[in-house]
């Protein structure tokens, strides 16, 4: 999705700035080195140098940092802001506040890949289940007619069979959608 994509983006253009503050860049001048820097996405390097053009202007820097997150609408770049607002005003290392966070959005981000990995899993099972059922019942009645002949004797006999085919096929219903739901949440 977008956000996702953002996201990754974003991470990758925290970490070009946090290196460039940690090799002794001042703040203006790491978010210049975002803009003009070449590995990160274009659209990362248009955000960044819009918040360079407004910190040249002579914005704030925590007043420019939540201008950018308010024009991208987006949690992490909230968090930066309110970071780089705190350092602001009682003093720290931006390099080390920016690279946890993006340090933070980095480790979402395997989470989330390491989450539909699981998923992916557990969905071949769960289609996997869909046929042992109806092939266990296909084999009896192929390989042992008469154990199915069983099921034919009465009214209760026949019930118990009908209820027998459909459990499966009710527990295939109900696994599926609880496999959608909770994969729209991941």
């Amino acid at each position: 999705s977008t956000q996702k994509k953002y996201e990754e983006r974003y991470a990758r253009a925290l970490n070009q700035m946090g290196s460039s503050l940690r090799a002794g860049l001042s703040i203006a001048r790491a978010v210049e080195d975002v803009a003009q820097c070449k590995f990160v996405h274009p659209s990362m390097q248009k955000c960044f140098a819009k918040l360079s053009a407004d910190l040249q202007m002579g914005l704030p820097v925590s007043e420019a940092f939540q201008r950018m997150a308010d024009d991208c609408g987006n949690e992490d770049a909230q968090d930066v802001a309110l970071a780089i607002a705190v350092q602001d005003a009682v003093g720290g290392h931006e390099a080390d506040v920016v690279l946890s966070i993006a340090k933070n959005i980095e480790e979402r981000i395997m989470m989330r890949r390491e989450i539909k990995s699981i998923f992916a899993a557990t969905s071949a099972m769960v289609w996997m289940f869909d046929f042992i059922a109806p092939g266990t019942i296909l084999y009896f009645c192929i390989t042992s007619p008469s154990y199915i002949d069983t099921y034919f004797q009465d009214s209760i006999h026949i019930l118990m069979f009908v209820i027998i085919l459909c459990m499966p096929f009710v527990g295939s219903i109900i696994n599926h959608k609880t496999l959608k739901r909770v994969q729209k949440g991941v």
